[in-house]
């Protein structure tokens, strides 16, 4: 029976662990066994998994610490899509490190904020967004200047694909994140406006060199920048920009090379 199982189970050495040992065990977990949701549907991809998730099924006593410890719900929103809303729920207030998949491998569809994620706004404390589309970085680019002055520390997007997203520097719209710490993109380029930024990774980015002195221009806080494989354009755009200092930094790497943009 049920009670029987769970008699036996509280017999075991494992179970006179301390509740705050076993959740500093389950945090390493959660580290090591994160949730996977793949888009392609592939055999040759990484199947989707729920992680350390599964520890939930394991007793009720592990079941209960879990669903009691909020912060472990909060740092894998939207890993699992569908569980999203659980996710959540489960999160109670504290800060949300998010990962959003817009849209799909085999879909042009027009992509959008998951309700979720709407809803929750106030408490995003860290977005990671995945694309797999052309036309899906150009809507991402209206969807986060269109984002309300709200806290995010960390923003990351990964275009999928193995095309570079380019827009020219006069054709974006800057993103104003005066709360954002981290900046991370892969092959996608933008406007970043962000005073506190402290830590910049960028890899297969196109970008007018205008783009990257405006960003560096306005980091006055800038510790960290690592720019891998970077084609800076030498467009002929003109903008105010002042000079460059950097009295934080530590460490800038950058590997380019420059082509010509367009008259």
């Amino acid at each position: 029976s049920r009670d029987f199982k769970a008699r036996a189970n509280s017999m075991l050495p494992i179970s006179r662990l301390p509740p705050e040992t076993l959740l500093n065990v389950f945090r390493w977990l959660r580290e090591l066994e994160q949730p996977y949701f793949n888009p392609f549907h592939s055999k040759e991809v990484l199947q989707s998994t729920t992680g350390w998730v599964r520890a939930t099924h394991v007793c009720r006593t592990w079941r209960n610490l879990l669903l009691g410890e909020c912060s472990l719900w909060a740092k894998n929103i939207g890993r699992l899509p569908a569980a999203a809303d659980t996710f959540l729920t489960r999160s109670g207030t504290w800060p949300l490190d998010a990962k959003v998949l817009l849209g799909r491998p085999d879909s042009r569809e027009p992509i959008g904020w998951p309700q979720w994620l709407t809803i929750s706004l106030d408490r995003l404390h860290t977005l990671r967004c995945e694309i797999y589309h052309r036309e899906h970085g150009d809507q991402l680019r209206h969807m986060l200047s269109l984002l309300p002055p709200v806290e995010i520390r960390g923003l990351s997007v990964i275009f999928q694909t193995g095309v570079r997203h380019f827009v020219q520097h006069g054709d974006m719209r800057a993103f104003n994140m005066p709360y954002l710490r981290r900046w991370r993109s892969c092959r996608f380029s933008a406007r970043i406006i962000a005073p506190a930024l402290s830590e910049v990774q960028l890899a297969d980015v196109t970008l007018e060199i205008a783009t990257l002195a405006e960003l560096l221009a306005n980091s006055p806080l800038l510790e960290e920048f690592v720019g891998l494989q970077i084609i800076l354009v030498a467009a002929a755009t003109s903008i105010p920009v002042g000079p460059i200092t950097l009295p934080q930094l530590r460490s800038f790497k950058l590997s380019f090379g420059i082509r010509p943009g367009p008259h």
